[in-house]
């Protein structure tokens, strides 16, 4: 056992001091970038480069696995010095892999604004320019190669070597290899973190949106990215045709000043419409929602952009769609600048919060809070009563909502806090109490919509007896649809159909049923349009206000786009029409139009739109 704790106290020593070196190098990333990062104040900063060690560690622990293997080595060749001069090697190369990429993008930063990721090395092995253009890189950023060259000979010169004056312990095979393997795994958990997923680049938001790119390192991005099929840039025409077809930039000219009005956005979970009696001629579970519905705004085709949770949220809250195999909360371009309801609106002096009574980290949803702008995150950790804990996910729905209006009452006005249940989700339970109460149904889910939505009813009971109540805007809006037994809602149009409203009491501007068609991306600028918000903006979405023939909705399935218009449906492969079918008389999609011409100009300058944006960081006005 001497032999393997004098190895961990060598390793110890090493491992320090790669971390040191690692520091520096974004020490200088800092530096070269300081104008990006000039608002953070110096306690964000030190915040930003302690929480970084998790990254650097991560990253040092995959890339020099080889390293971290042979230092316990259970042989007596460890002390040999060729065996130690391996390690060595092994070590420098490791740590100057890391830093080299931190060191490149210490100057690309300023051109991209975010970290690379593995699109950086496809740049350069598939024959573009940057080999070209490799000795002009050098010759402008002279300064970041001296000084990453000083820092690679530093780190070989300084580096911690056994002591050849100490006689060293001798290593026993077998006494040894338990606990070297007990090690390794330690710290292989300790570099994937304790959370309830492995650390991923929206961790980095945990502390502050704005310090991602300075907590991360170039190499962990690369890392995470390796397997992600990143975006690549569409072009189906020249940029100023497309922006003519589709401008992502809003800016609403209102006579009225801006109505600085509550907002609540309620995200309820997989509320698809085929739960929902108002969509069908009453046959339903949600007798409150269904009545609520009647005096709230509503549309003919209500569409999700996204099939699961994680991907409905950044829609909903930044007008992002899902239109890629990575939701955007997982994605490369998460570390992207971005506006949304909550950064805009705390610019307002509003007060922001989401709240959500799943376990916090559940889905990365808090941390994509903060990325978002959010002021404050209340999760299952904040909620005062752990009796209320189903077990599963979270708080039941019906206290939750509750505790959100007693927060509410704490809050300054205006506020805008998004709320997102979590009740009407697999394993489907209900609380004990309510055990038979709600109609079962012909699906598990059945049981528990009808919960969710008495939970709805008790939470507007309250909220109504508020004071703030009748100066709020609320916006209803299901995540994804779930499961289906209705054959309109299982196919690919079907599949997408939410639960999505807008209410103000005593508001008739919000009142009736438009024969349109809208999105979770549309909720974002409706919103802002609604309150006469008078600044720039980037959504990917539409105003439901904006008299125009032209709404639709852009969904992704299966590698396929689709998009629903007020009279045809279809799915586009990115180059050509793979079916088409006409809506409203063929909502069961059995009748196939594909050999007829259809105008996809606006589907491909949106997909066109898209992918630039979030390609090259530019999601700001």
């Amino acid at each position: 056992m001497a032999a393997f704790f004098f190895q961990l106290k060598l390793f110890i020593k090493r491992l320090l001091w790669a971390l040191l070196f690692l520091e520096v190098s974004r020490f200088y990333f800092y530096i070269r970038n300081f104008n990006h990062f000039k608002s953070l104040k110096f306690p964000e900063v030190l915040t930003s480069f302690i929480h970084g060690i998790q990254f650097d560690y991560y990253t040092l622990v995959t890339i020099g696995s080889l390293f971290v293997i042979f230092s316990f080595f259970p042989c007596k060749c460890f002390f040999n010095k060729y065996f130690q001069r391996i390690i060595k090697w092994l070590f420098v190369i490791s740590v100057s892999i890391i830093m080299i990429f931190n060191f490149i993008d210490a100057e690309y930063f300023t051109f991209t604004g975010k970290r690379s990721t593995f699109d950086i090395i496809s740049m350069v092995t598939t024959g573009d320019d940057t080999i070209h253009m490799l000795p002009q890189f050098i010759r402008d950023f002279w300064f970041t190669v001296v000084t990453f060259v000083l820092l690679v000979f530093l780190l070989i010169r300084f580096f911690p070597k056994i002591n050849n004056q100490q006689t060293p312990p001798s290593i026993k095979f077998v006494p040894t290899i338990i606990p070297t393997i007990l090690l390794f795994f330690s710290l292989l958990i300790l570099a994937r973190g304790f959370g309830m997923r492995p650390v991923t680049i929206i961790d980095a938001a945990e502390k502050n949106p704005l310090s991602i790119p300075l907590t991360l390192n170039t190499s962990f991005t690369i890392l995470q990215t390796i397997n992600q099929e990143n975006l690549q840039p569409l072009k189906y025409f020249p940029e100023e045709k497309a922006e003519k077809l589709f401008y992502p930039i809003h800016h609403f000219y209102s006579k009225q000043p801006f109505s600085k009005k509550n907002v609540i956005i309620l995200i309820l979970e997989s509320f698809g419409k085929e739960y929902v009696g108002f969509y069908n001629h009453g046959n339903g579970y949600t007798p409150f929602l269904d009545s609520l519905l009647r005096q709230s705004l509503t549309f003919r085709y209500s569409l999700a952009n996204g099939k699961k949770s994680v991907e409905g949220i950044p829609a909903v809250i930044a007008s992002i769609p899902n239109l890629q195999n990575n939701p955007f909360i997982f994605s490369p371009y998460i570390s992207n600048q971005f506006n949304s309801l909550a950064s805009i609106l705390d610019k307002e002096n509003y007060e922001t919060a989401f709240f959500h009574g799943g376990k916090n980290g559940t889905m990365g949803f808090d941390l994509f809070a903060k990325a978002a702008g959010f002021q404050k995150y209340f999760g299952k950790n904040e909620y005062p009563n752990q009796k209320d804990y189903d077990g599963n996910w979270g708080i039941y729905d019906e206290p939750y909502l509750q505790y959100i209006v007693k927060q509410l009452n704490t809050f300054k006005k205006p506020f805008f806090i998004t709320e997102f249940t979590l009740s009407s989700h697999h394993p489907f339970k209900l609380p004990p109490q309510y055990q038979g109460k709600f109609p079962e149904g012909t699906l598990p889910i059945h049981r528990v919509v009808g919960y969710s939505d008495y939970a709805l009813k008790r939470f507007f009971e309250t909220a109504q007896k508020q004071s703030w109540y009748k100066n709020t805007l609320f916006v209803l809006v299901a995540d994804h649809t779930s499961m289906s037994d209705k054959p309109a809602y299982q196919n690919a149009l079907g599949t997408f159909q939410i639960t999505m409203a807008y209410f103000a009491p005593g508001d008739s501007l919000l009142v009736g049923h438009k024969n349109t068609v809208t999105q979770q991306i549309d909720i974002m600028p409706s919103i802002l349009d609604y309150l006469h918000y008078p600044k720039p903006f980037f959504s990917m979405g539409q105003s439901i206000f904006e008299r125009t023939n032209s709404h639709f909705a852009v969904t992704y399935l299966n590698n396929l786009y689709e998009m629903t218009s007020i009279d045809k449906f279809l799915l586009f492969d990115g180059n050509t029409v793979k079916d088409l079918y006409k809506l409203p008389e063929d909502s069961l999609l059995q009748n196939n139009l594909y050999n007829h011409h259809s105008n996809t100009d606006t589907l491909k300058a949106f997909l066109q739109i898209y992918s630039h944006p979030l390609i090259d960081n530019k999601m700001l006005p």
